[in-house]
C-alpha cells in the first residue's frame, strides 16, 4: 500500500502523472521498480487518487465522463525496453506492433494510445530480473533497475488544464524539466525533479 515509507517492489505496479514546465503531462508505468514522488506519497488516499487519473485517462470514470478528451494525434515510439521486446528485431516492427494496438482499439483508451488519444507522454522504468538485464533501446548512457525512459510521444500535445481540477491535484510538477527533451529521469532524481503538485 502507497504511503510516505512506500519502496518499489516486485509484485506491485503503480502509474502516476507528471507535468513538466510547460504543463505538457507525462504517464510514468513504475514497472515495480520506479520511485513515486513524495510529494504523491504524503497526499492522503493516494492510490484512490492515482487510480482515478488512470481511470479518466482510460475513459473508464462515470464521475468525470463530461470532461473526456481527445487529440487525435499519433503515437511515436521513442525508446524501448530490451528485455519487453527480445523477440522483435527492429524498431520497425515494434513500432508496426503498437500501431496496431493503437488502431485496435477504437474508440477505447489504453496505455499505446494515451499519445494518440490524450496527447501525453509514456514513460516506462526500466525493469527485469537482475540489474542489467534490460536498459532502453536507443540510449546510449547507462541507466540502473528504477529508472524512467521515454517509451512513447505524442504529435499533439495535451495540458494539464485539459484534465478536470479535481484530478489536476494528483498531478506532480516539475518547473525545470521539458519533456520533449527529457529521454531518462534517474530514480534517484525523481524528488528534486517532481517537487511539487499542480495547483
Amino acid at each position: 500500500m502507497l504511503s510516505p515509507d512506500w519502496k518499489p517492489e516486485f509484485g506491485l505496479i503503480y502509474t502516476w502523472l507528471a507535468a513538466d514546465k510547460h504543463g505538457s503531462v507525462a504517464v510514468f508505468v513504475n514497472n515495480n521498480f520506479g520511485n513515486i514522488p513524495s510529494v504523491l506519497l504524503a497526499l492522503e488516499g493516494v492510490e484512490r487518487r492515482l487510480d482515478d487519473l488512470t481511470d479518466f485517462l482510460h475513459e473508464e470514470s462515470e464521475k468525470y465522463e463530461d470532461h473526456h478528451f481527445r487529440k487525435n494525434g499519433e503515437t511515436v515510439i521513442d525508446m524501448y525496453s530490451s528485455w519487453q521486446y527480445k523477440r522483435y528485431s527492429s524498431v520497425a516492427e515494434i513500432n508496426a506492433e503498437i500501431q496496431a494496438r493503437v488502431r485496435q482499439v477504437g474508440a477505447s483508451s489504453t496505455e499505446y494510445s494515451f499519445p494518440a488519444f490524450k496527447g501525453v507522454y509514456v514513460y516506462h522504468a526500466v525493469e527485469g530480473y537482475t540489474q542489467g538485464e534490460d536498459y532502453p533501446e536507443g540510449f546510449d548512457g547507462e541507466t540502473a533497475m528504477g529508472d524512467y525512459f521515454r517509451f512513447l510521444m505524442p504529435t499533439v500535445l495535451a495540458g494539464a488544464e485539459d484534465f478536470p481540477s479535481e484530478l489536476r491535484r494528483n498531478i506532480a510538477k516539475s518547473e525545470d524539466v521539458d519533456f520533449s527533451d527529457l529521454k531518462i529521469v534517474y530514480g534517484d532524481d525523481i524528488n528534486r525533479i517532481f517537487n511539487r503538485l499542480w495547483r
